[in-house]
């Protein structure tokens, strides 16, 4: 299994140094197990207690330049890097590629400084035995039905666009602030990503949360003191 950096083109290519922090990030991964769960197929479980701000497990694999030639069942899998190219797990291994969505998960993505390696840190304390879940920013057309039974679910994975007319295609307002008010209620930081990928074309998320102010701000507005008031300390829209 290859780990690209940005720059490297030369897949395949292997030294010493890569294959053995390839077998140190492996071995992150013993204190995770996939098992089924009740109505969410597999999933990610705990083989010990982890706190807040720690490597939980990797996400590691192959590098390529787009998801468009995989085959289907590995396009759910795979996630985009830093350098825009997209990183396809082996799915027969055990690693942070096995963790379910949803709206109140308990680890987030961190990248590795010098390799296309994603990292699942723990959001708060996780215990031995639970599942370890994250949130998948998935921008679609169709995105599927939210099983995770949280509280505050926001009842779709990811933002979906929805038609605007023949050929056009926009993410509703209402629609939008719905999944910022469920990202509130849950504390899910996570979503400052989602909304920076509906701006790809801006460099930074403090861009897009410019370019998203007023939706954020009526957000806030319309929740609870508590939750409003998180959402703009996250977006750094405190009045």
């Amino acid at each position: 299994m290859y780990n690209a950096r940005d720059g490297d083109d030369v897949v395949g290519r292997d030294q010493p140094w890569k294959a053995a922090k390839r077998e140190r990030l492996r071995l992150r991964n013993e204190y995770v197990e996939a098992r089924e769960t009740s109505g969410r197929g597999r999933g990610l479980f705990a083989r010990r207690a982890f706190v807040t701000g720690e490597v939980v497990c990797t996400f590691t694999g192959r590098v390529v330049p787009s998801a468009d030639d995989l085959p289907a069942d590995l396009r759910h899998y795979v996630v985009e890097t830093r350098s825009d190219r997209v990183l396809v797990p082996e799915i027969s291994e055990v690693g942070g590629h096995v963790a379910n969505h949803s709206c109140r998960p308990n680890t987030t993505f961190a990248f590795s400084e010098r390799e296309d390696t994603l990292f699942l840190e723990a959001t708060r304390a996780i215990a031995a035995g639970d599942e370890i879940t994250d949130f998948y920013n998935w921008l679609g057309f169709d995105n599927p039905q939210c099983l995770c039974g949280e509280e505050h679910c926001a009842g779709v994975i990811g933002f979906r666009w929805t038609r605007a007319g023949d050929e056009k295609w926009e993410l509703r307002e209402t629609d939008f602030c719905h999944a910022l008010a469920v990202a509130a209620a849950n504390r899910n930081a996570t979503i400052k990503e989602l909304v920076t990928r509906l701006c790809k074309t801006y460099p930074s998320t403090d861009e897009a949360v410019r370019l998203y102010r007023p939706v954020i701000v009526k957000a806030a507005e319309s929740l609870p003191p508590e939750d409003g008031a998180w959402l703009l300390r996250l977006f750094k829209l405190e009045r």
